[in-house]
């Protein structure tokens, strides 16, 4: 069965007519909004370049310019975007929280990353 787009929309408006779901929902902008205010308010005073690719070998392919930092929060943002839309296809409540929980949960260790970033470079 395909949804087509607006009836979509129109079920992700109804999600965020459910309290528990707007407050996850609210909660999780705030964790994105906190994780971009942190980038532009402490992201002048790293080095010009900062071990950001941990998955590459070591050395001089792990460092990336600060700017590489928005990232995260635009990575917590389409989460949010993505399981928004899966949640607007779904029905079943456990699913749904637990879909805005993952996006909660994903946003909250990017902010634990850029804090230990910036802890690392600045103390």
């Amino acid at each position: 069965m395909r949804l087509k787009p607006f009836v979509i929309l129109g079920k992700l408006g109804l999600v965020w007519q459910k309290p528990s779901a707007a407050n996850l929902i609210y909660s999780n902008v705030f964790l994105i909004i906190l994780q971009f205010s942190l980038i532009l308010g402490l992201g002048h005073l790293l080095p010009p370049l900062i071990p950001f690719y941990y998955s590459q070998p070591w050395g001089p392919s792990q460092l990336a310019s600060p700017h590489h930092l928005f990232l995260l929060p635009g990575l917590s943002l389409f989460v949010l975007v993505a399981n928004g839309f899966i949640v607007a296809a779904v029905s079943e409540n456990i699913l749904i929280r637990l879909l805005l929980w993952t996006s909660n949960v994903f946003a909250f260790i990017n902010i634990l990353a850029l804090i230990r970033l910036f802890f690392h470079f600045l103390i």
